[in-house]
């Protein structure tokens, strides 16, 4: 599950998404919606955040001010890392902060294991490079 926080505590509200596409901006429709506040610099229909081939994706959806991630303006599909954030317009544009929250009970359910932490991703890819590598000196010492 993707989350949007506030980048200044109090701040605002942190929303938890779920859906594998999710839209920001002023208009009421939105599911990050800014349309309680005052904010000029913020497009009805502002960015777009897709769930797509395991990564969170950010575009802008033709603001008129902009959307930028850590500072850089957002000019193709951006995937979104934990602690990145996401600034709605330049200057005085709301900013939250990227976060995920991993389901446990469906890792283990999977059959991931006892637990899922921060370390596993990179643990899992780390397995598979091991697993390539003795693929393909197998191959060359059977060949």
């Amino acid at each position: 599950m993707l989350t949007l926080s506030p980048a200044r505590p109090g701040r605002g509200r942190t929303w938890q998404l779920t859906d594998a596409s999710v839209t920001l901006g002023r208009a009421a429709g939105a599911t990050v919606s800014f349309a309680d506040t005052a904010s000029p610099v913020v497009s009805d229909r502002h960015a777009r955040i897709t769930f797509r081939d395991g990564w969170y994706e950010l575009t802008d959806a033709g603001s008129t001010n902009g959307t930028l991630v850590n500072g850089r303006a957002v000019v193709a599909p951006h995937a979104l890392r934990e602690g990145d954030v996401v600034q709605l317009g330049r200057d005085t544009g709301p900013e939250l902060v990227v976060g995920f929250v991993y389901d446990r009970d469906r890792w283990q359910r999977a059959g991931g294991g006892a637990t899922w932490d921060r370390a596993t991703p990179m643990a899992l890819i780390g397995m598979a490079t091991a697993l390539v590598v003795f693929l393909g000196v197998a191959v060359l010492v059977a060949g």
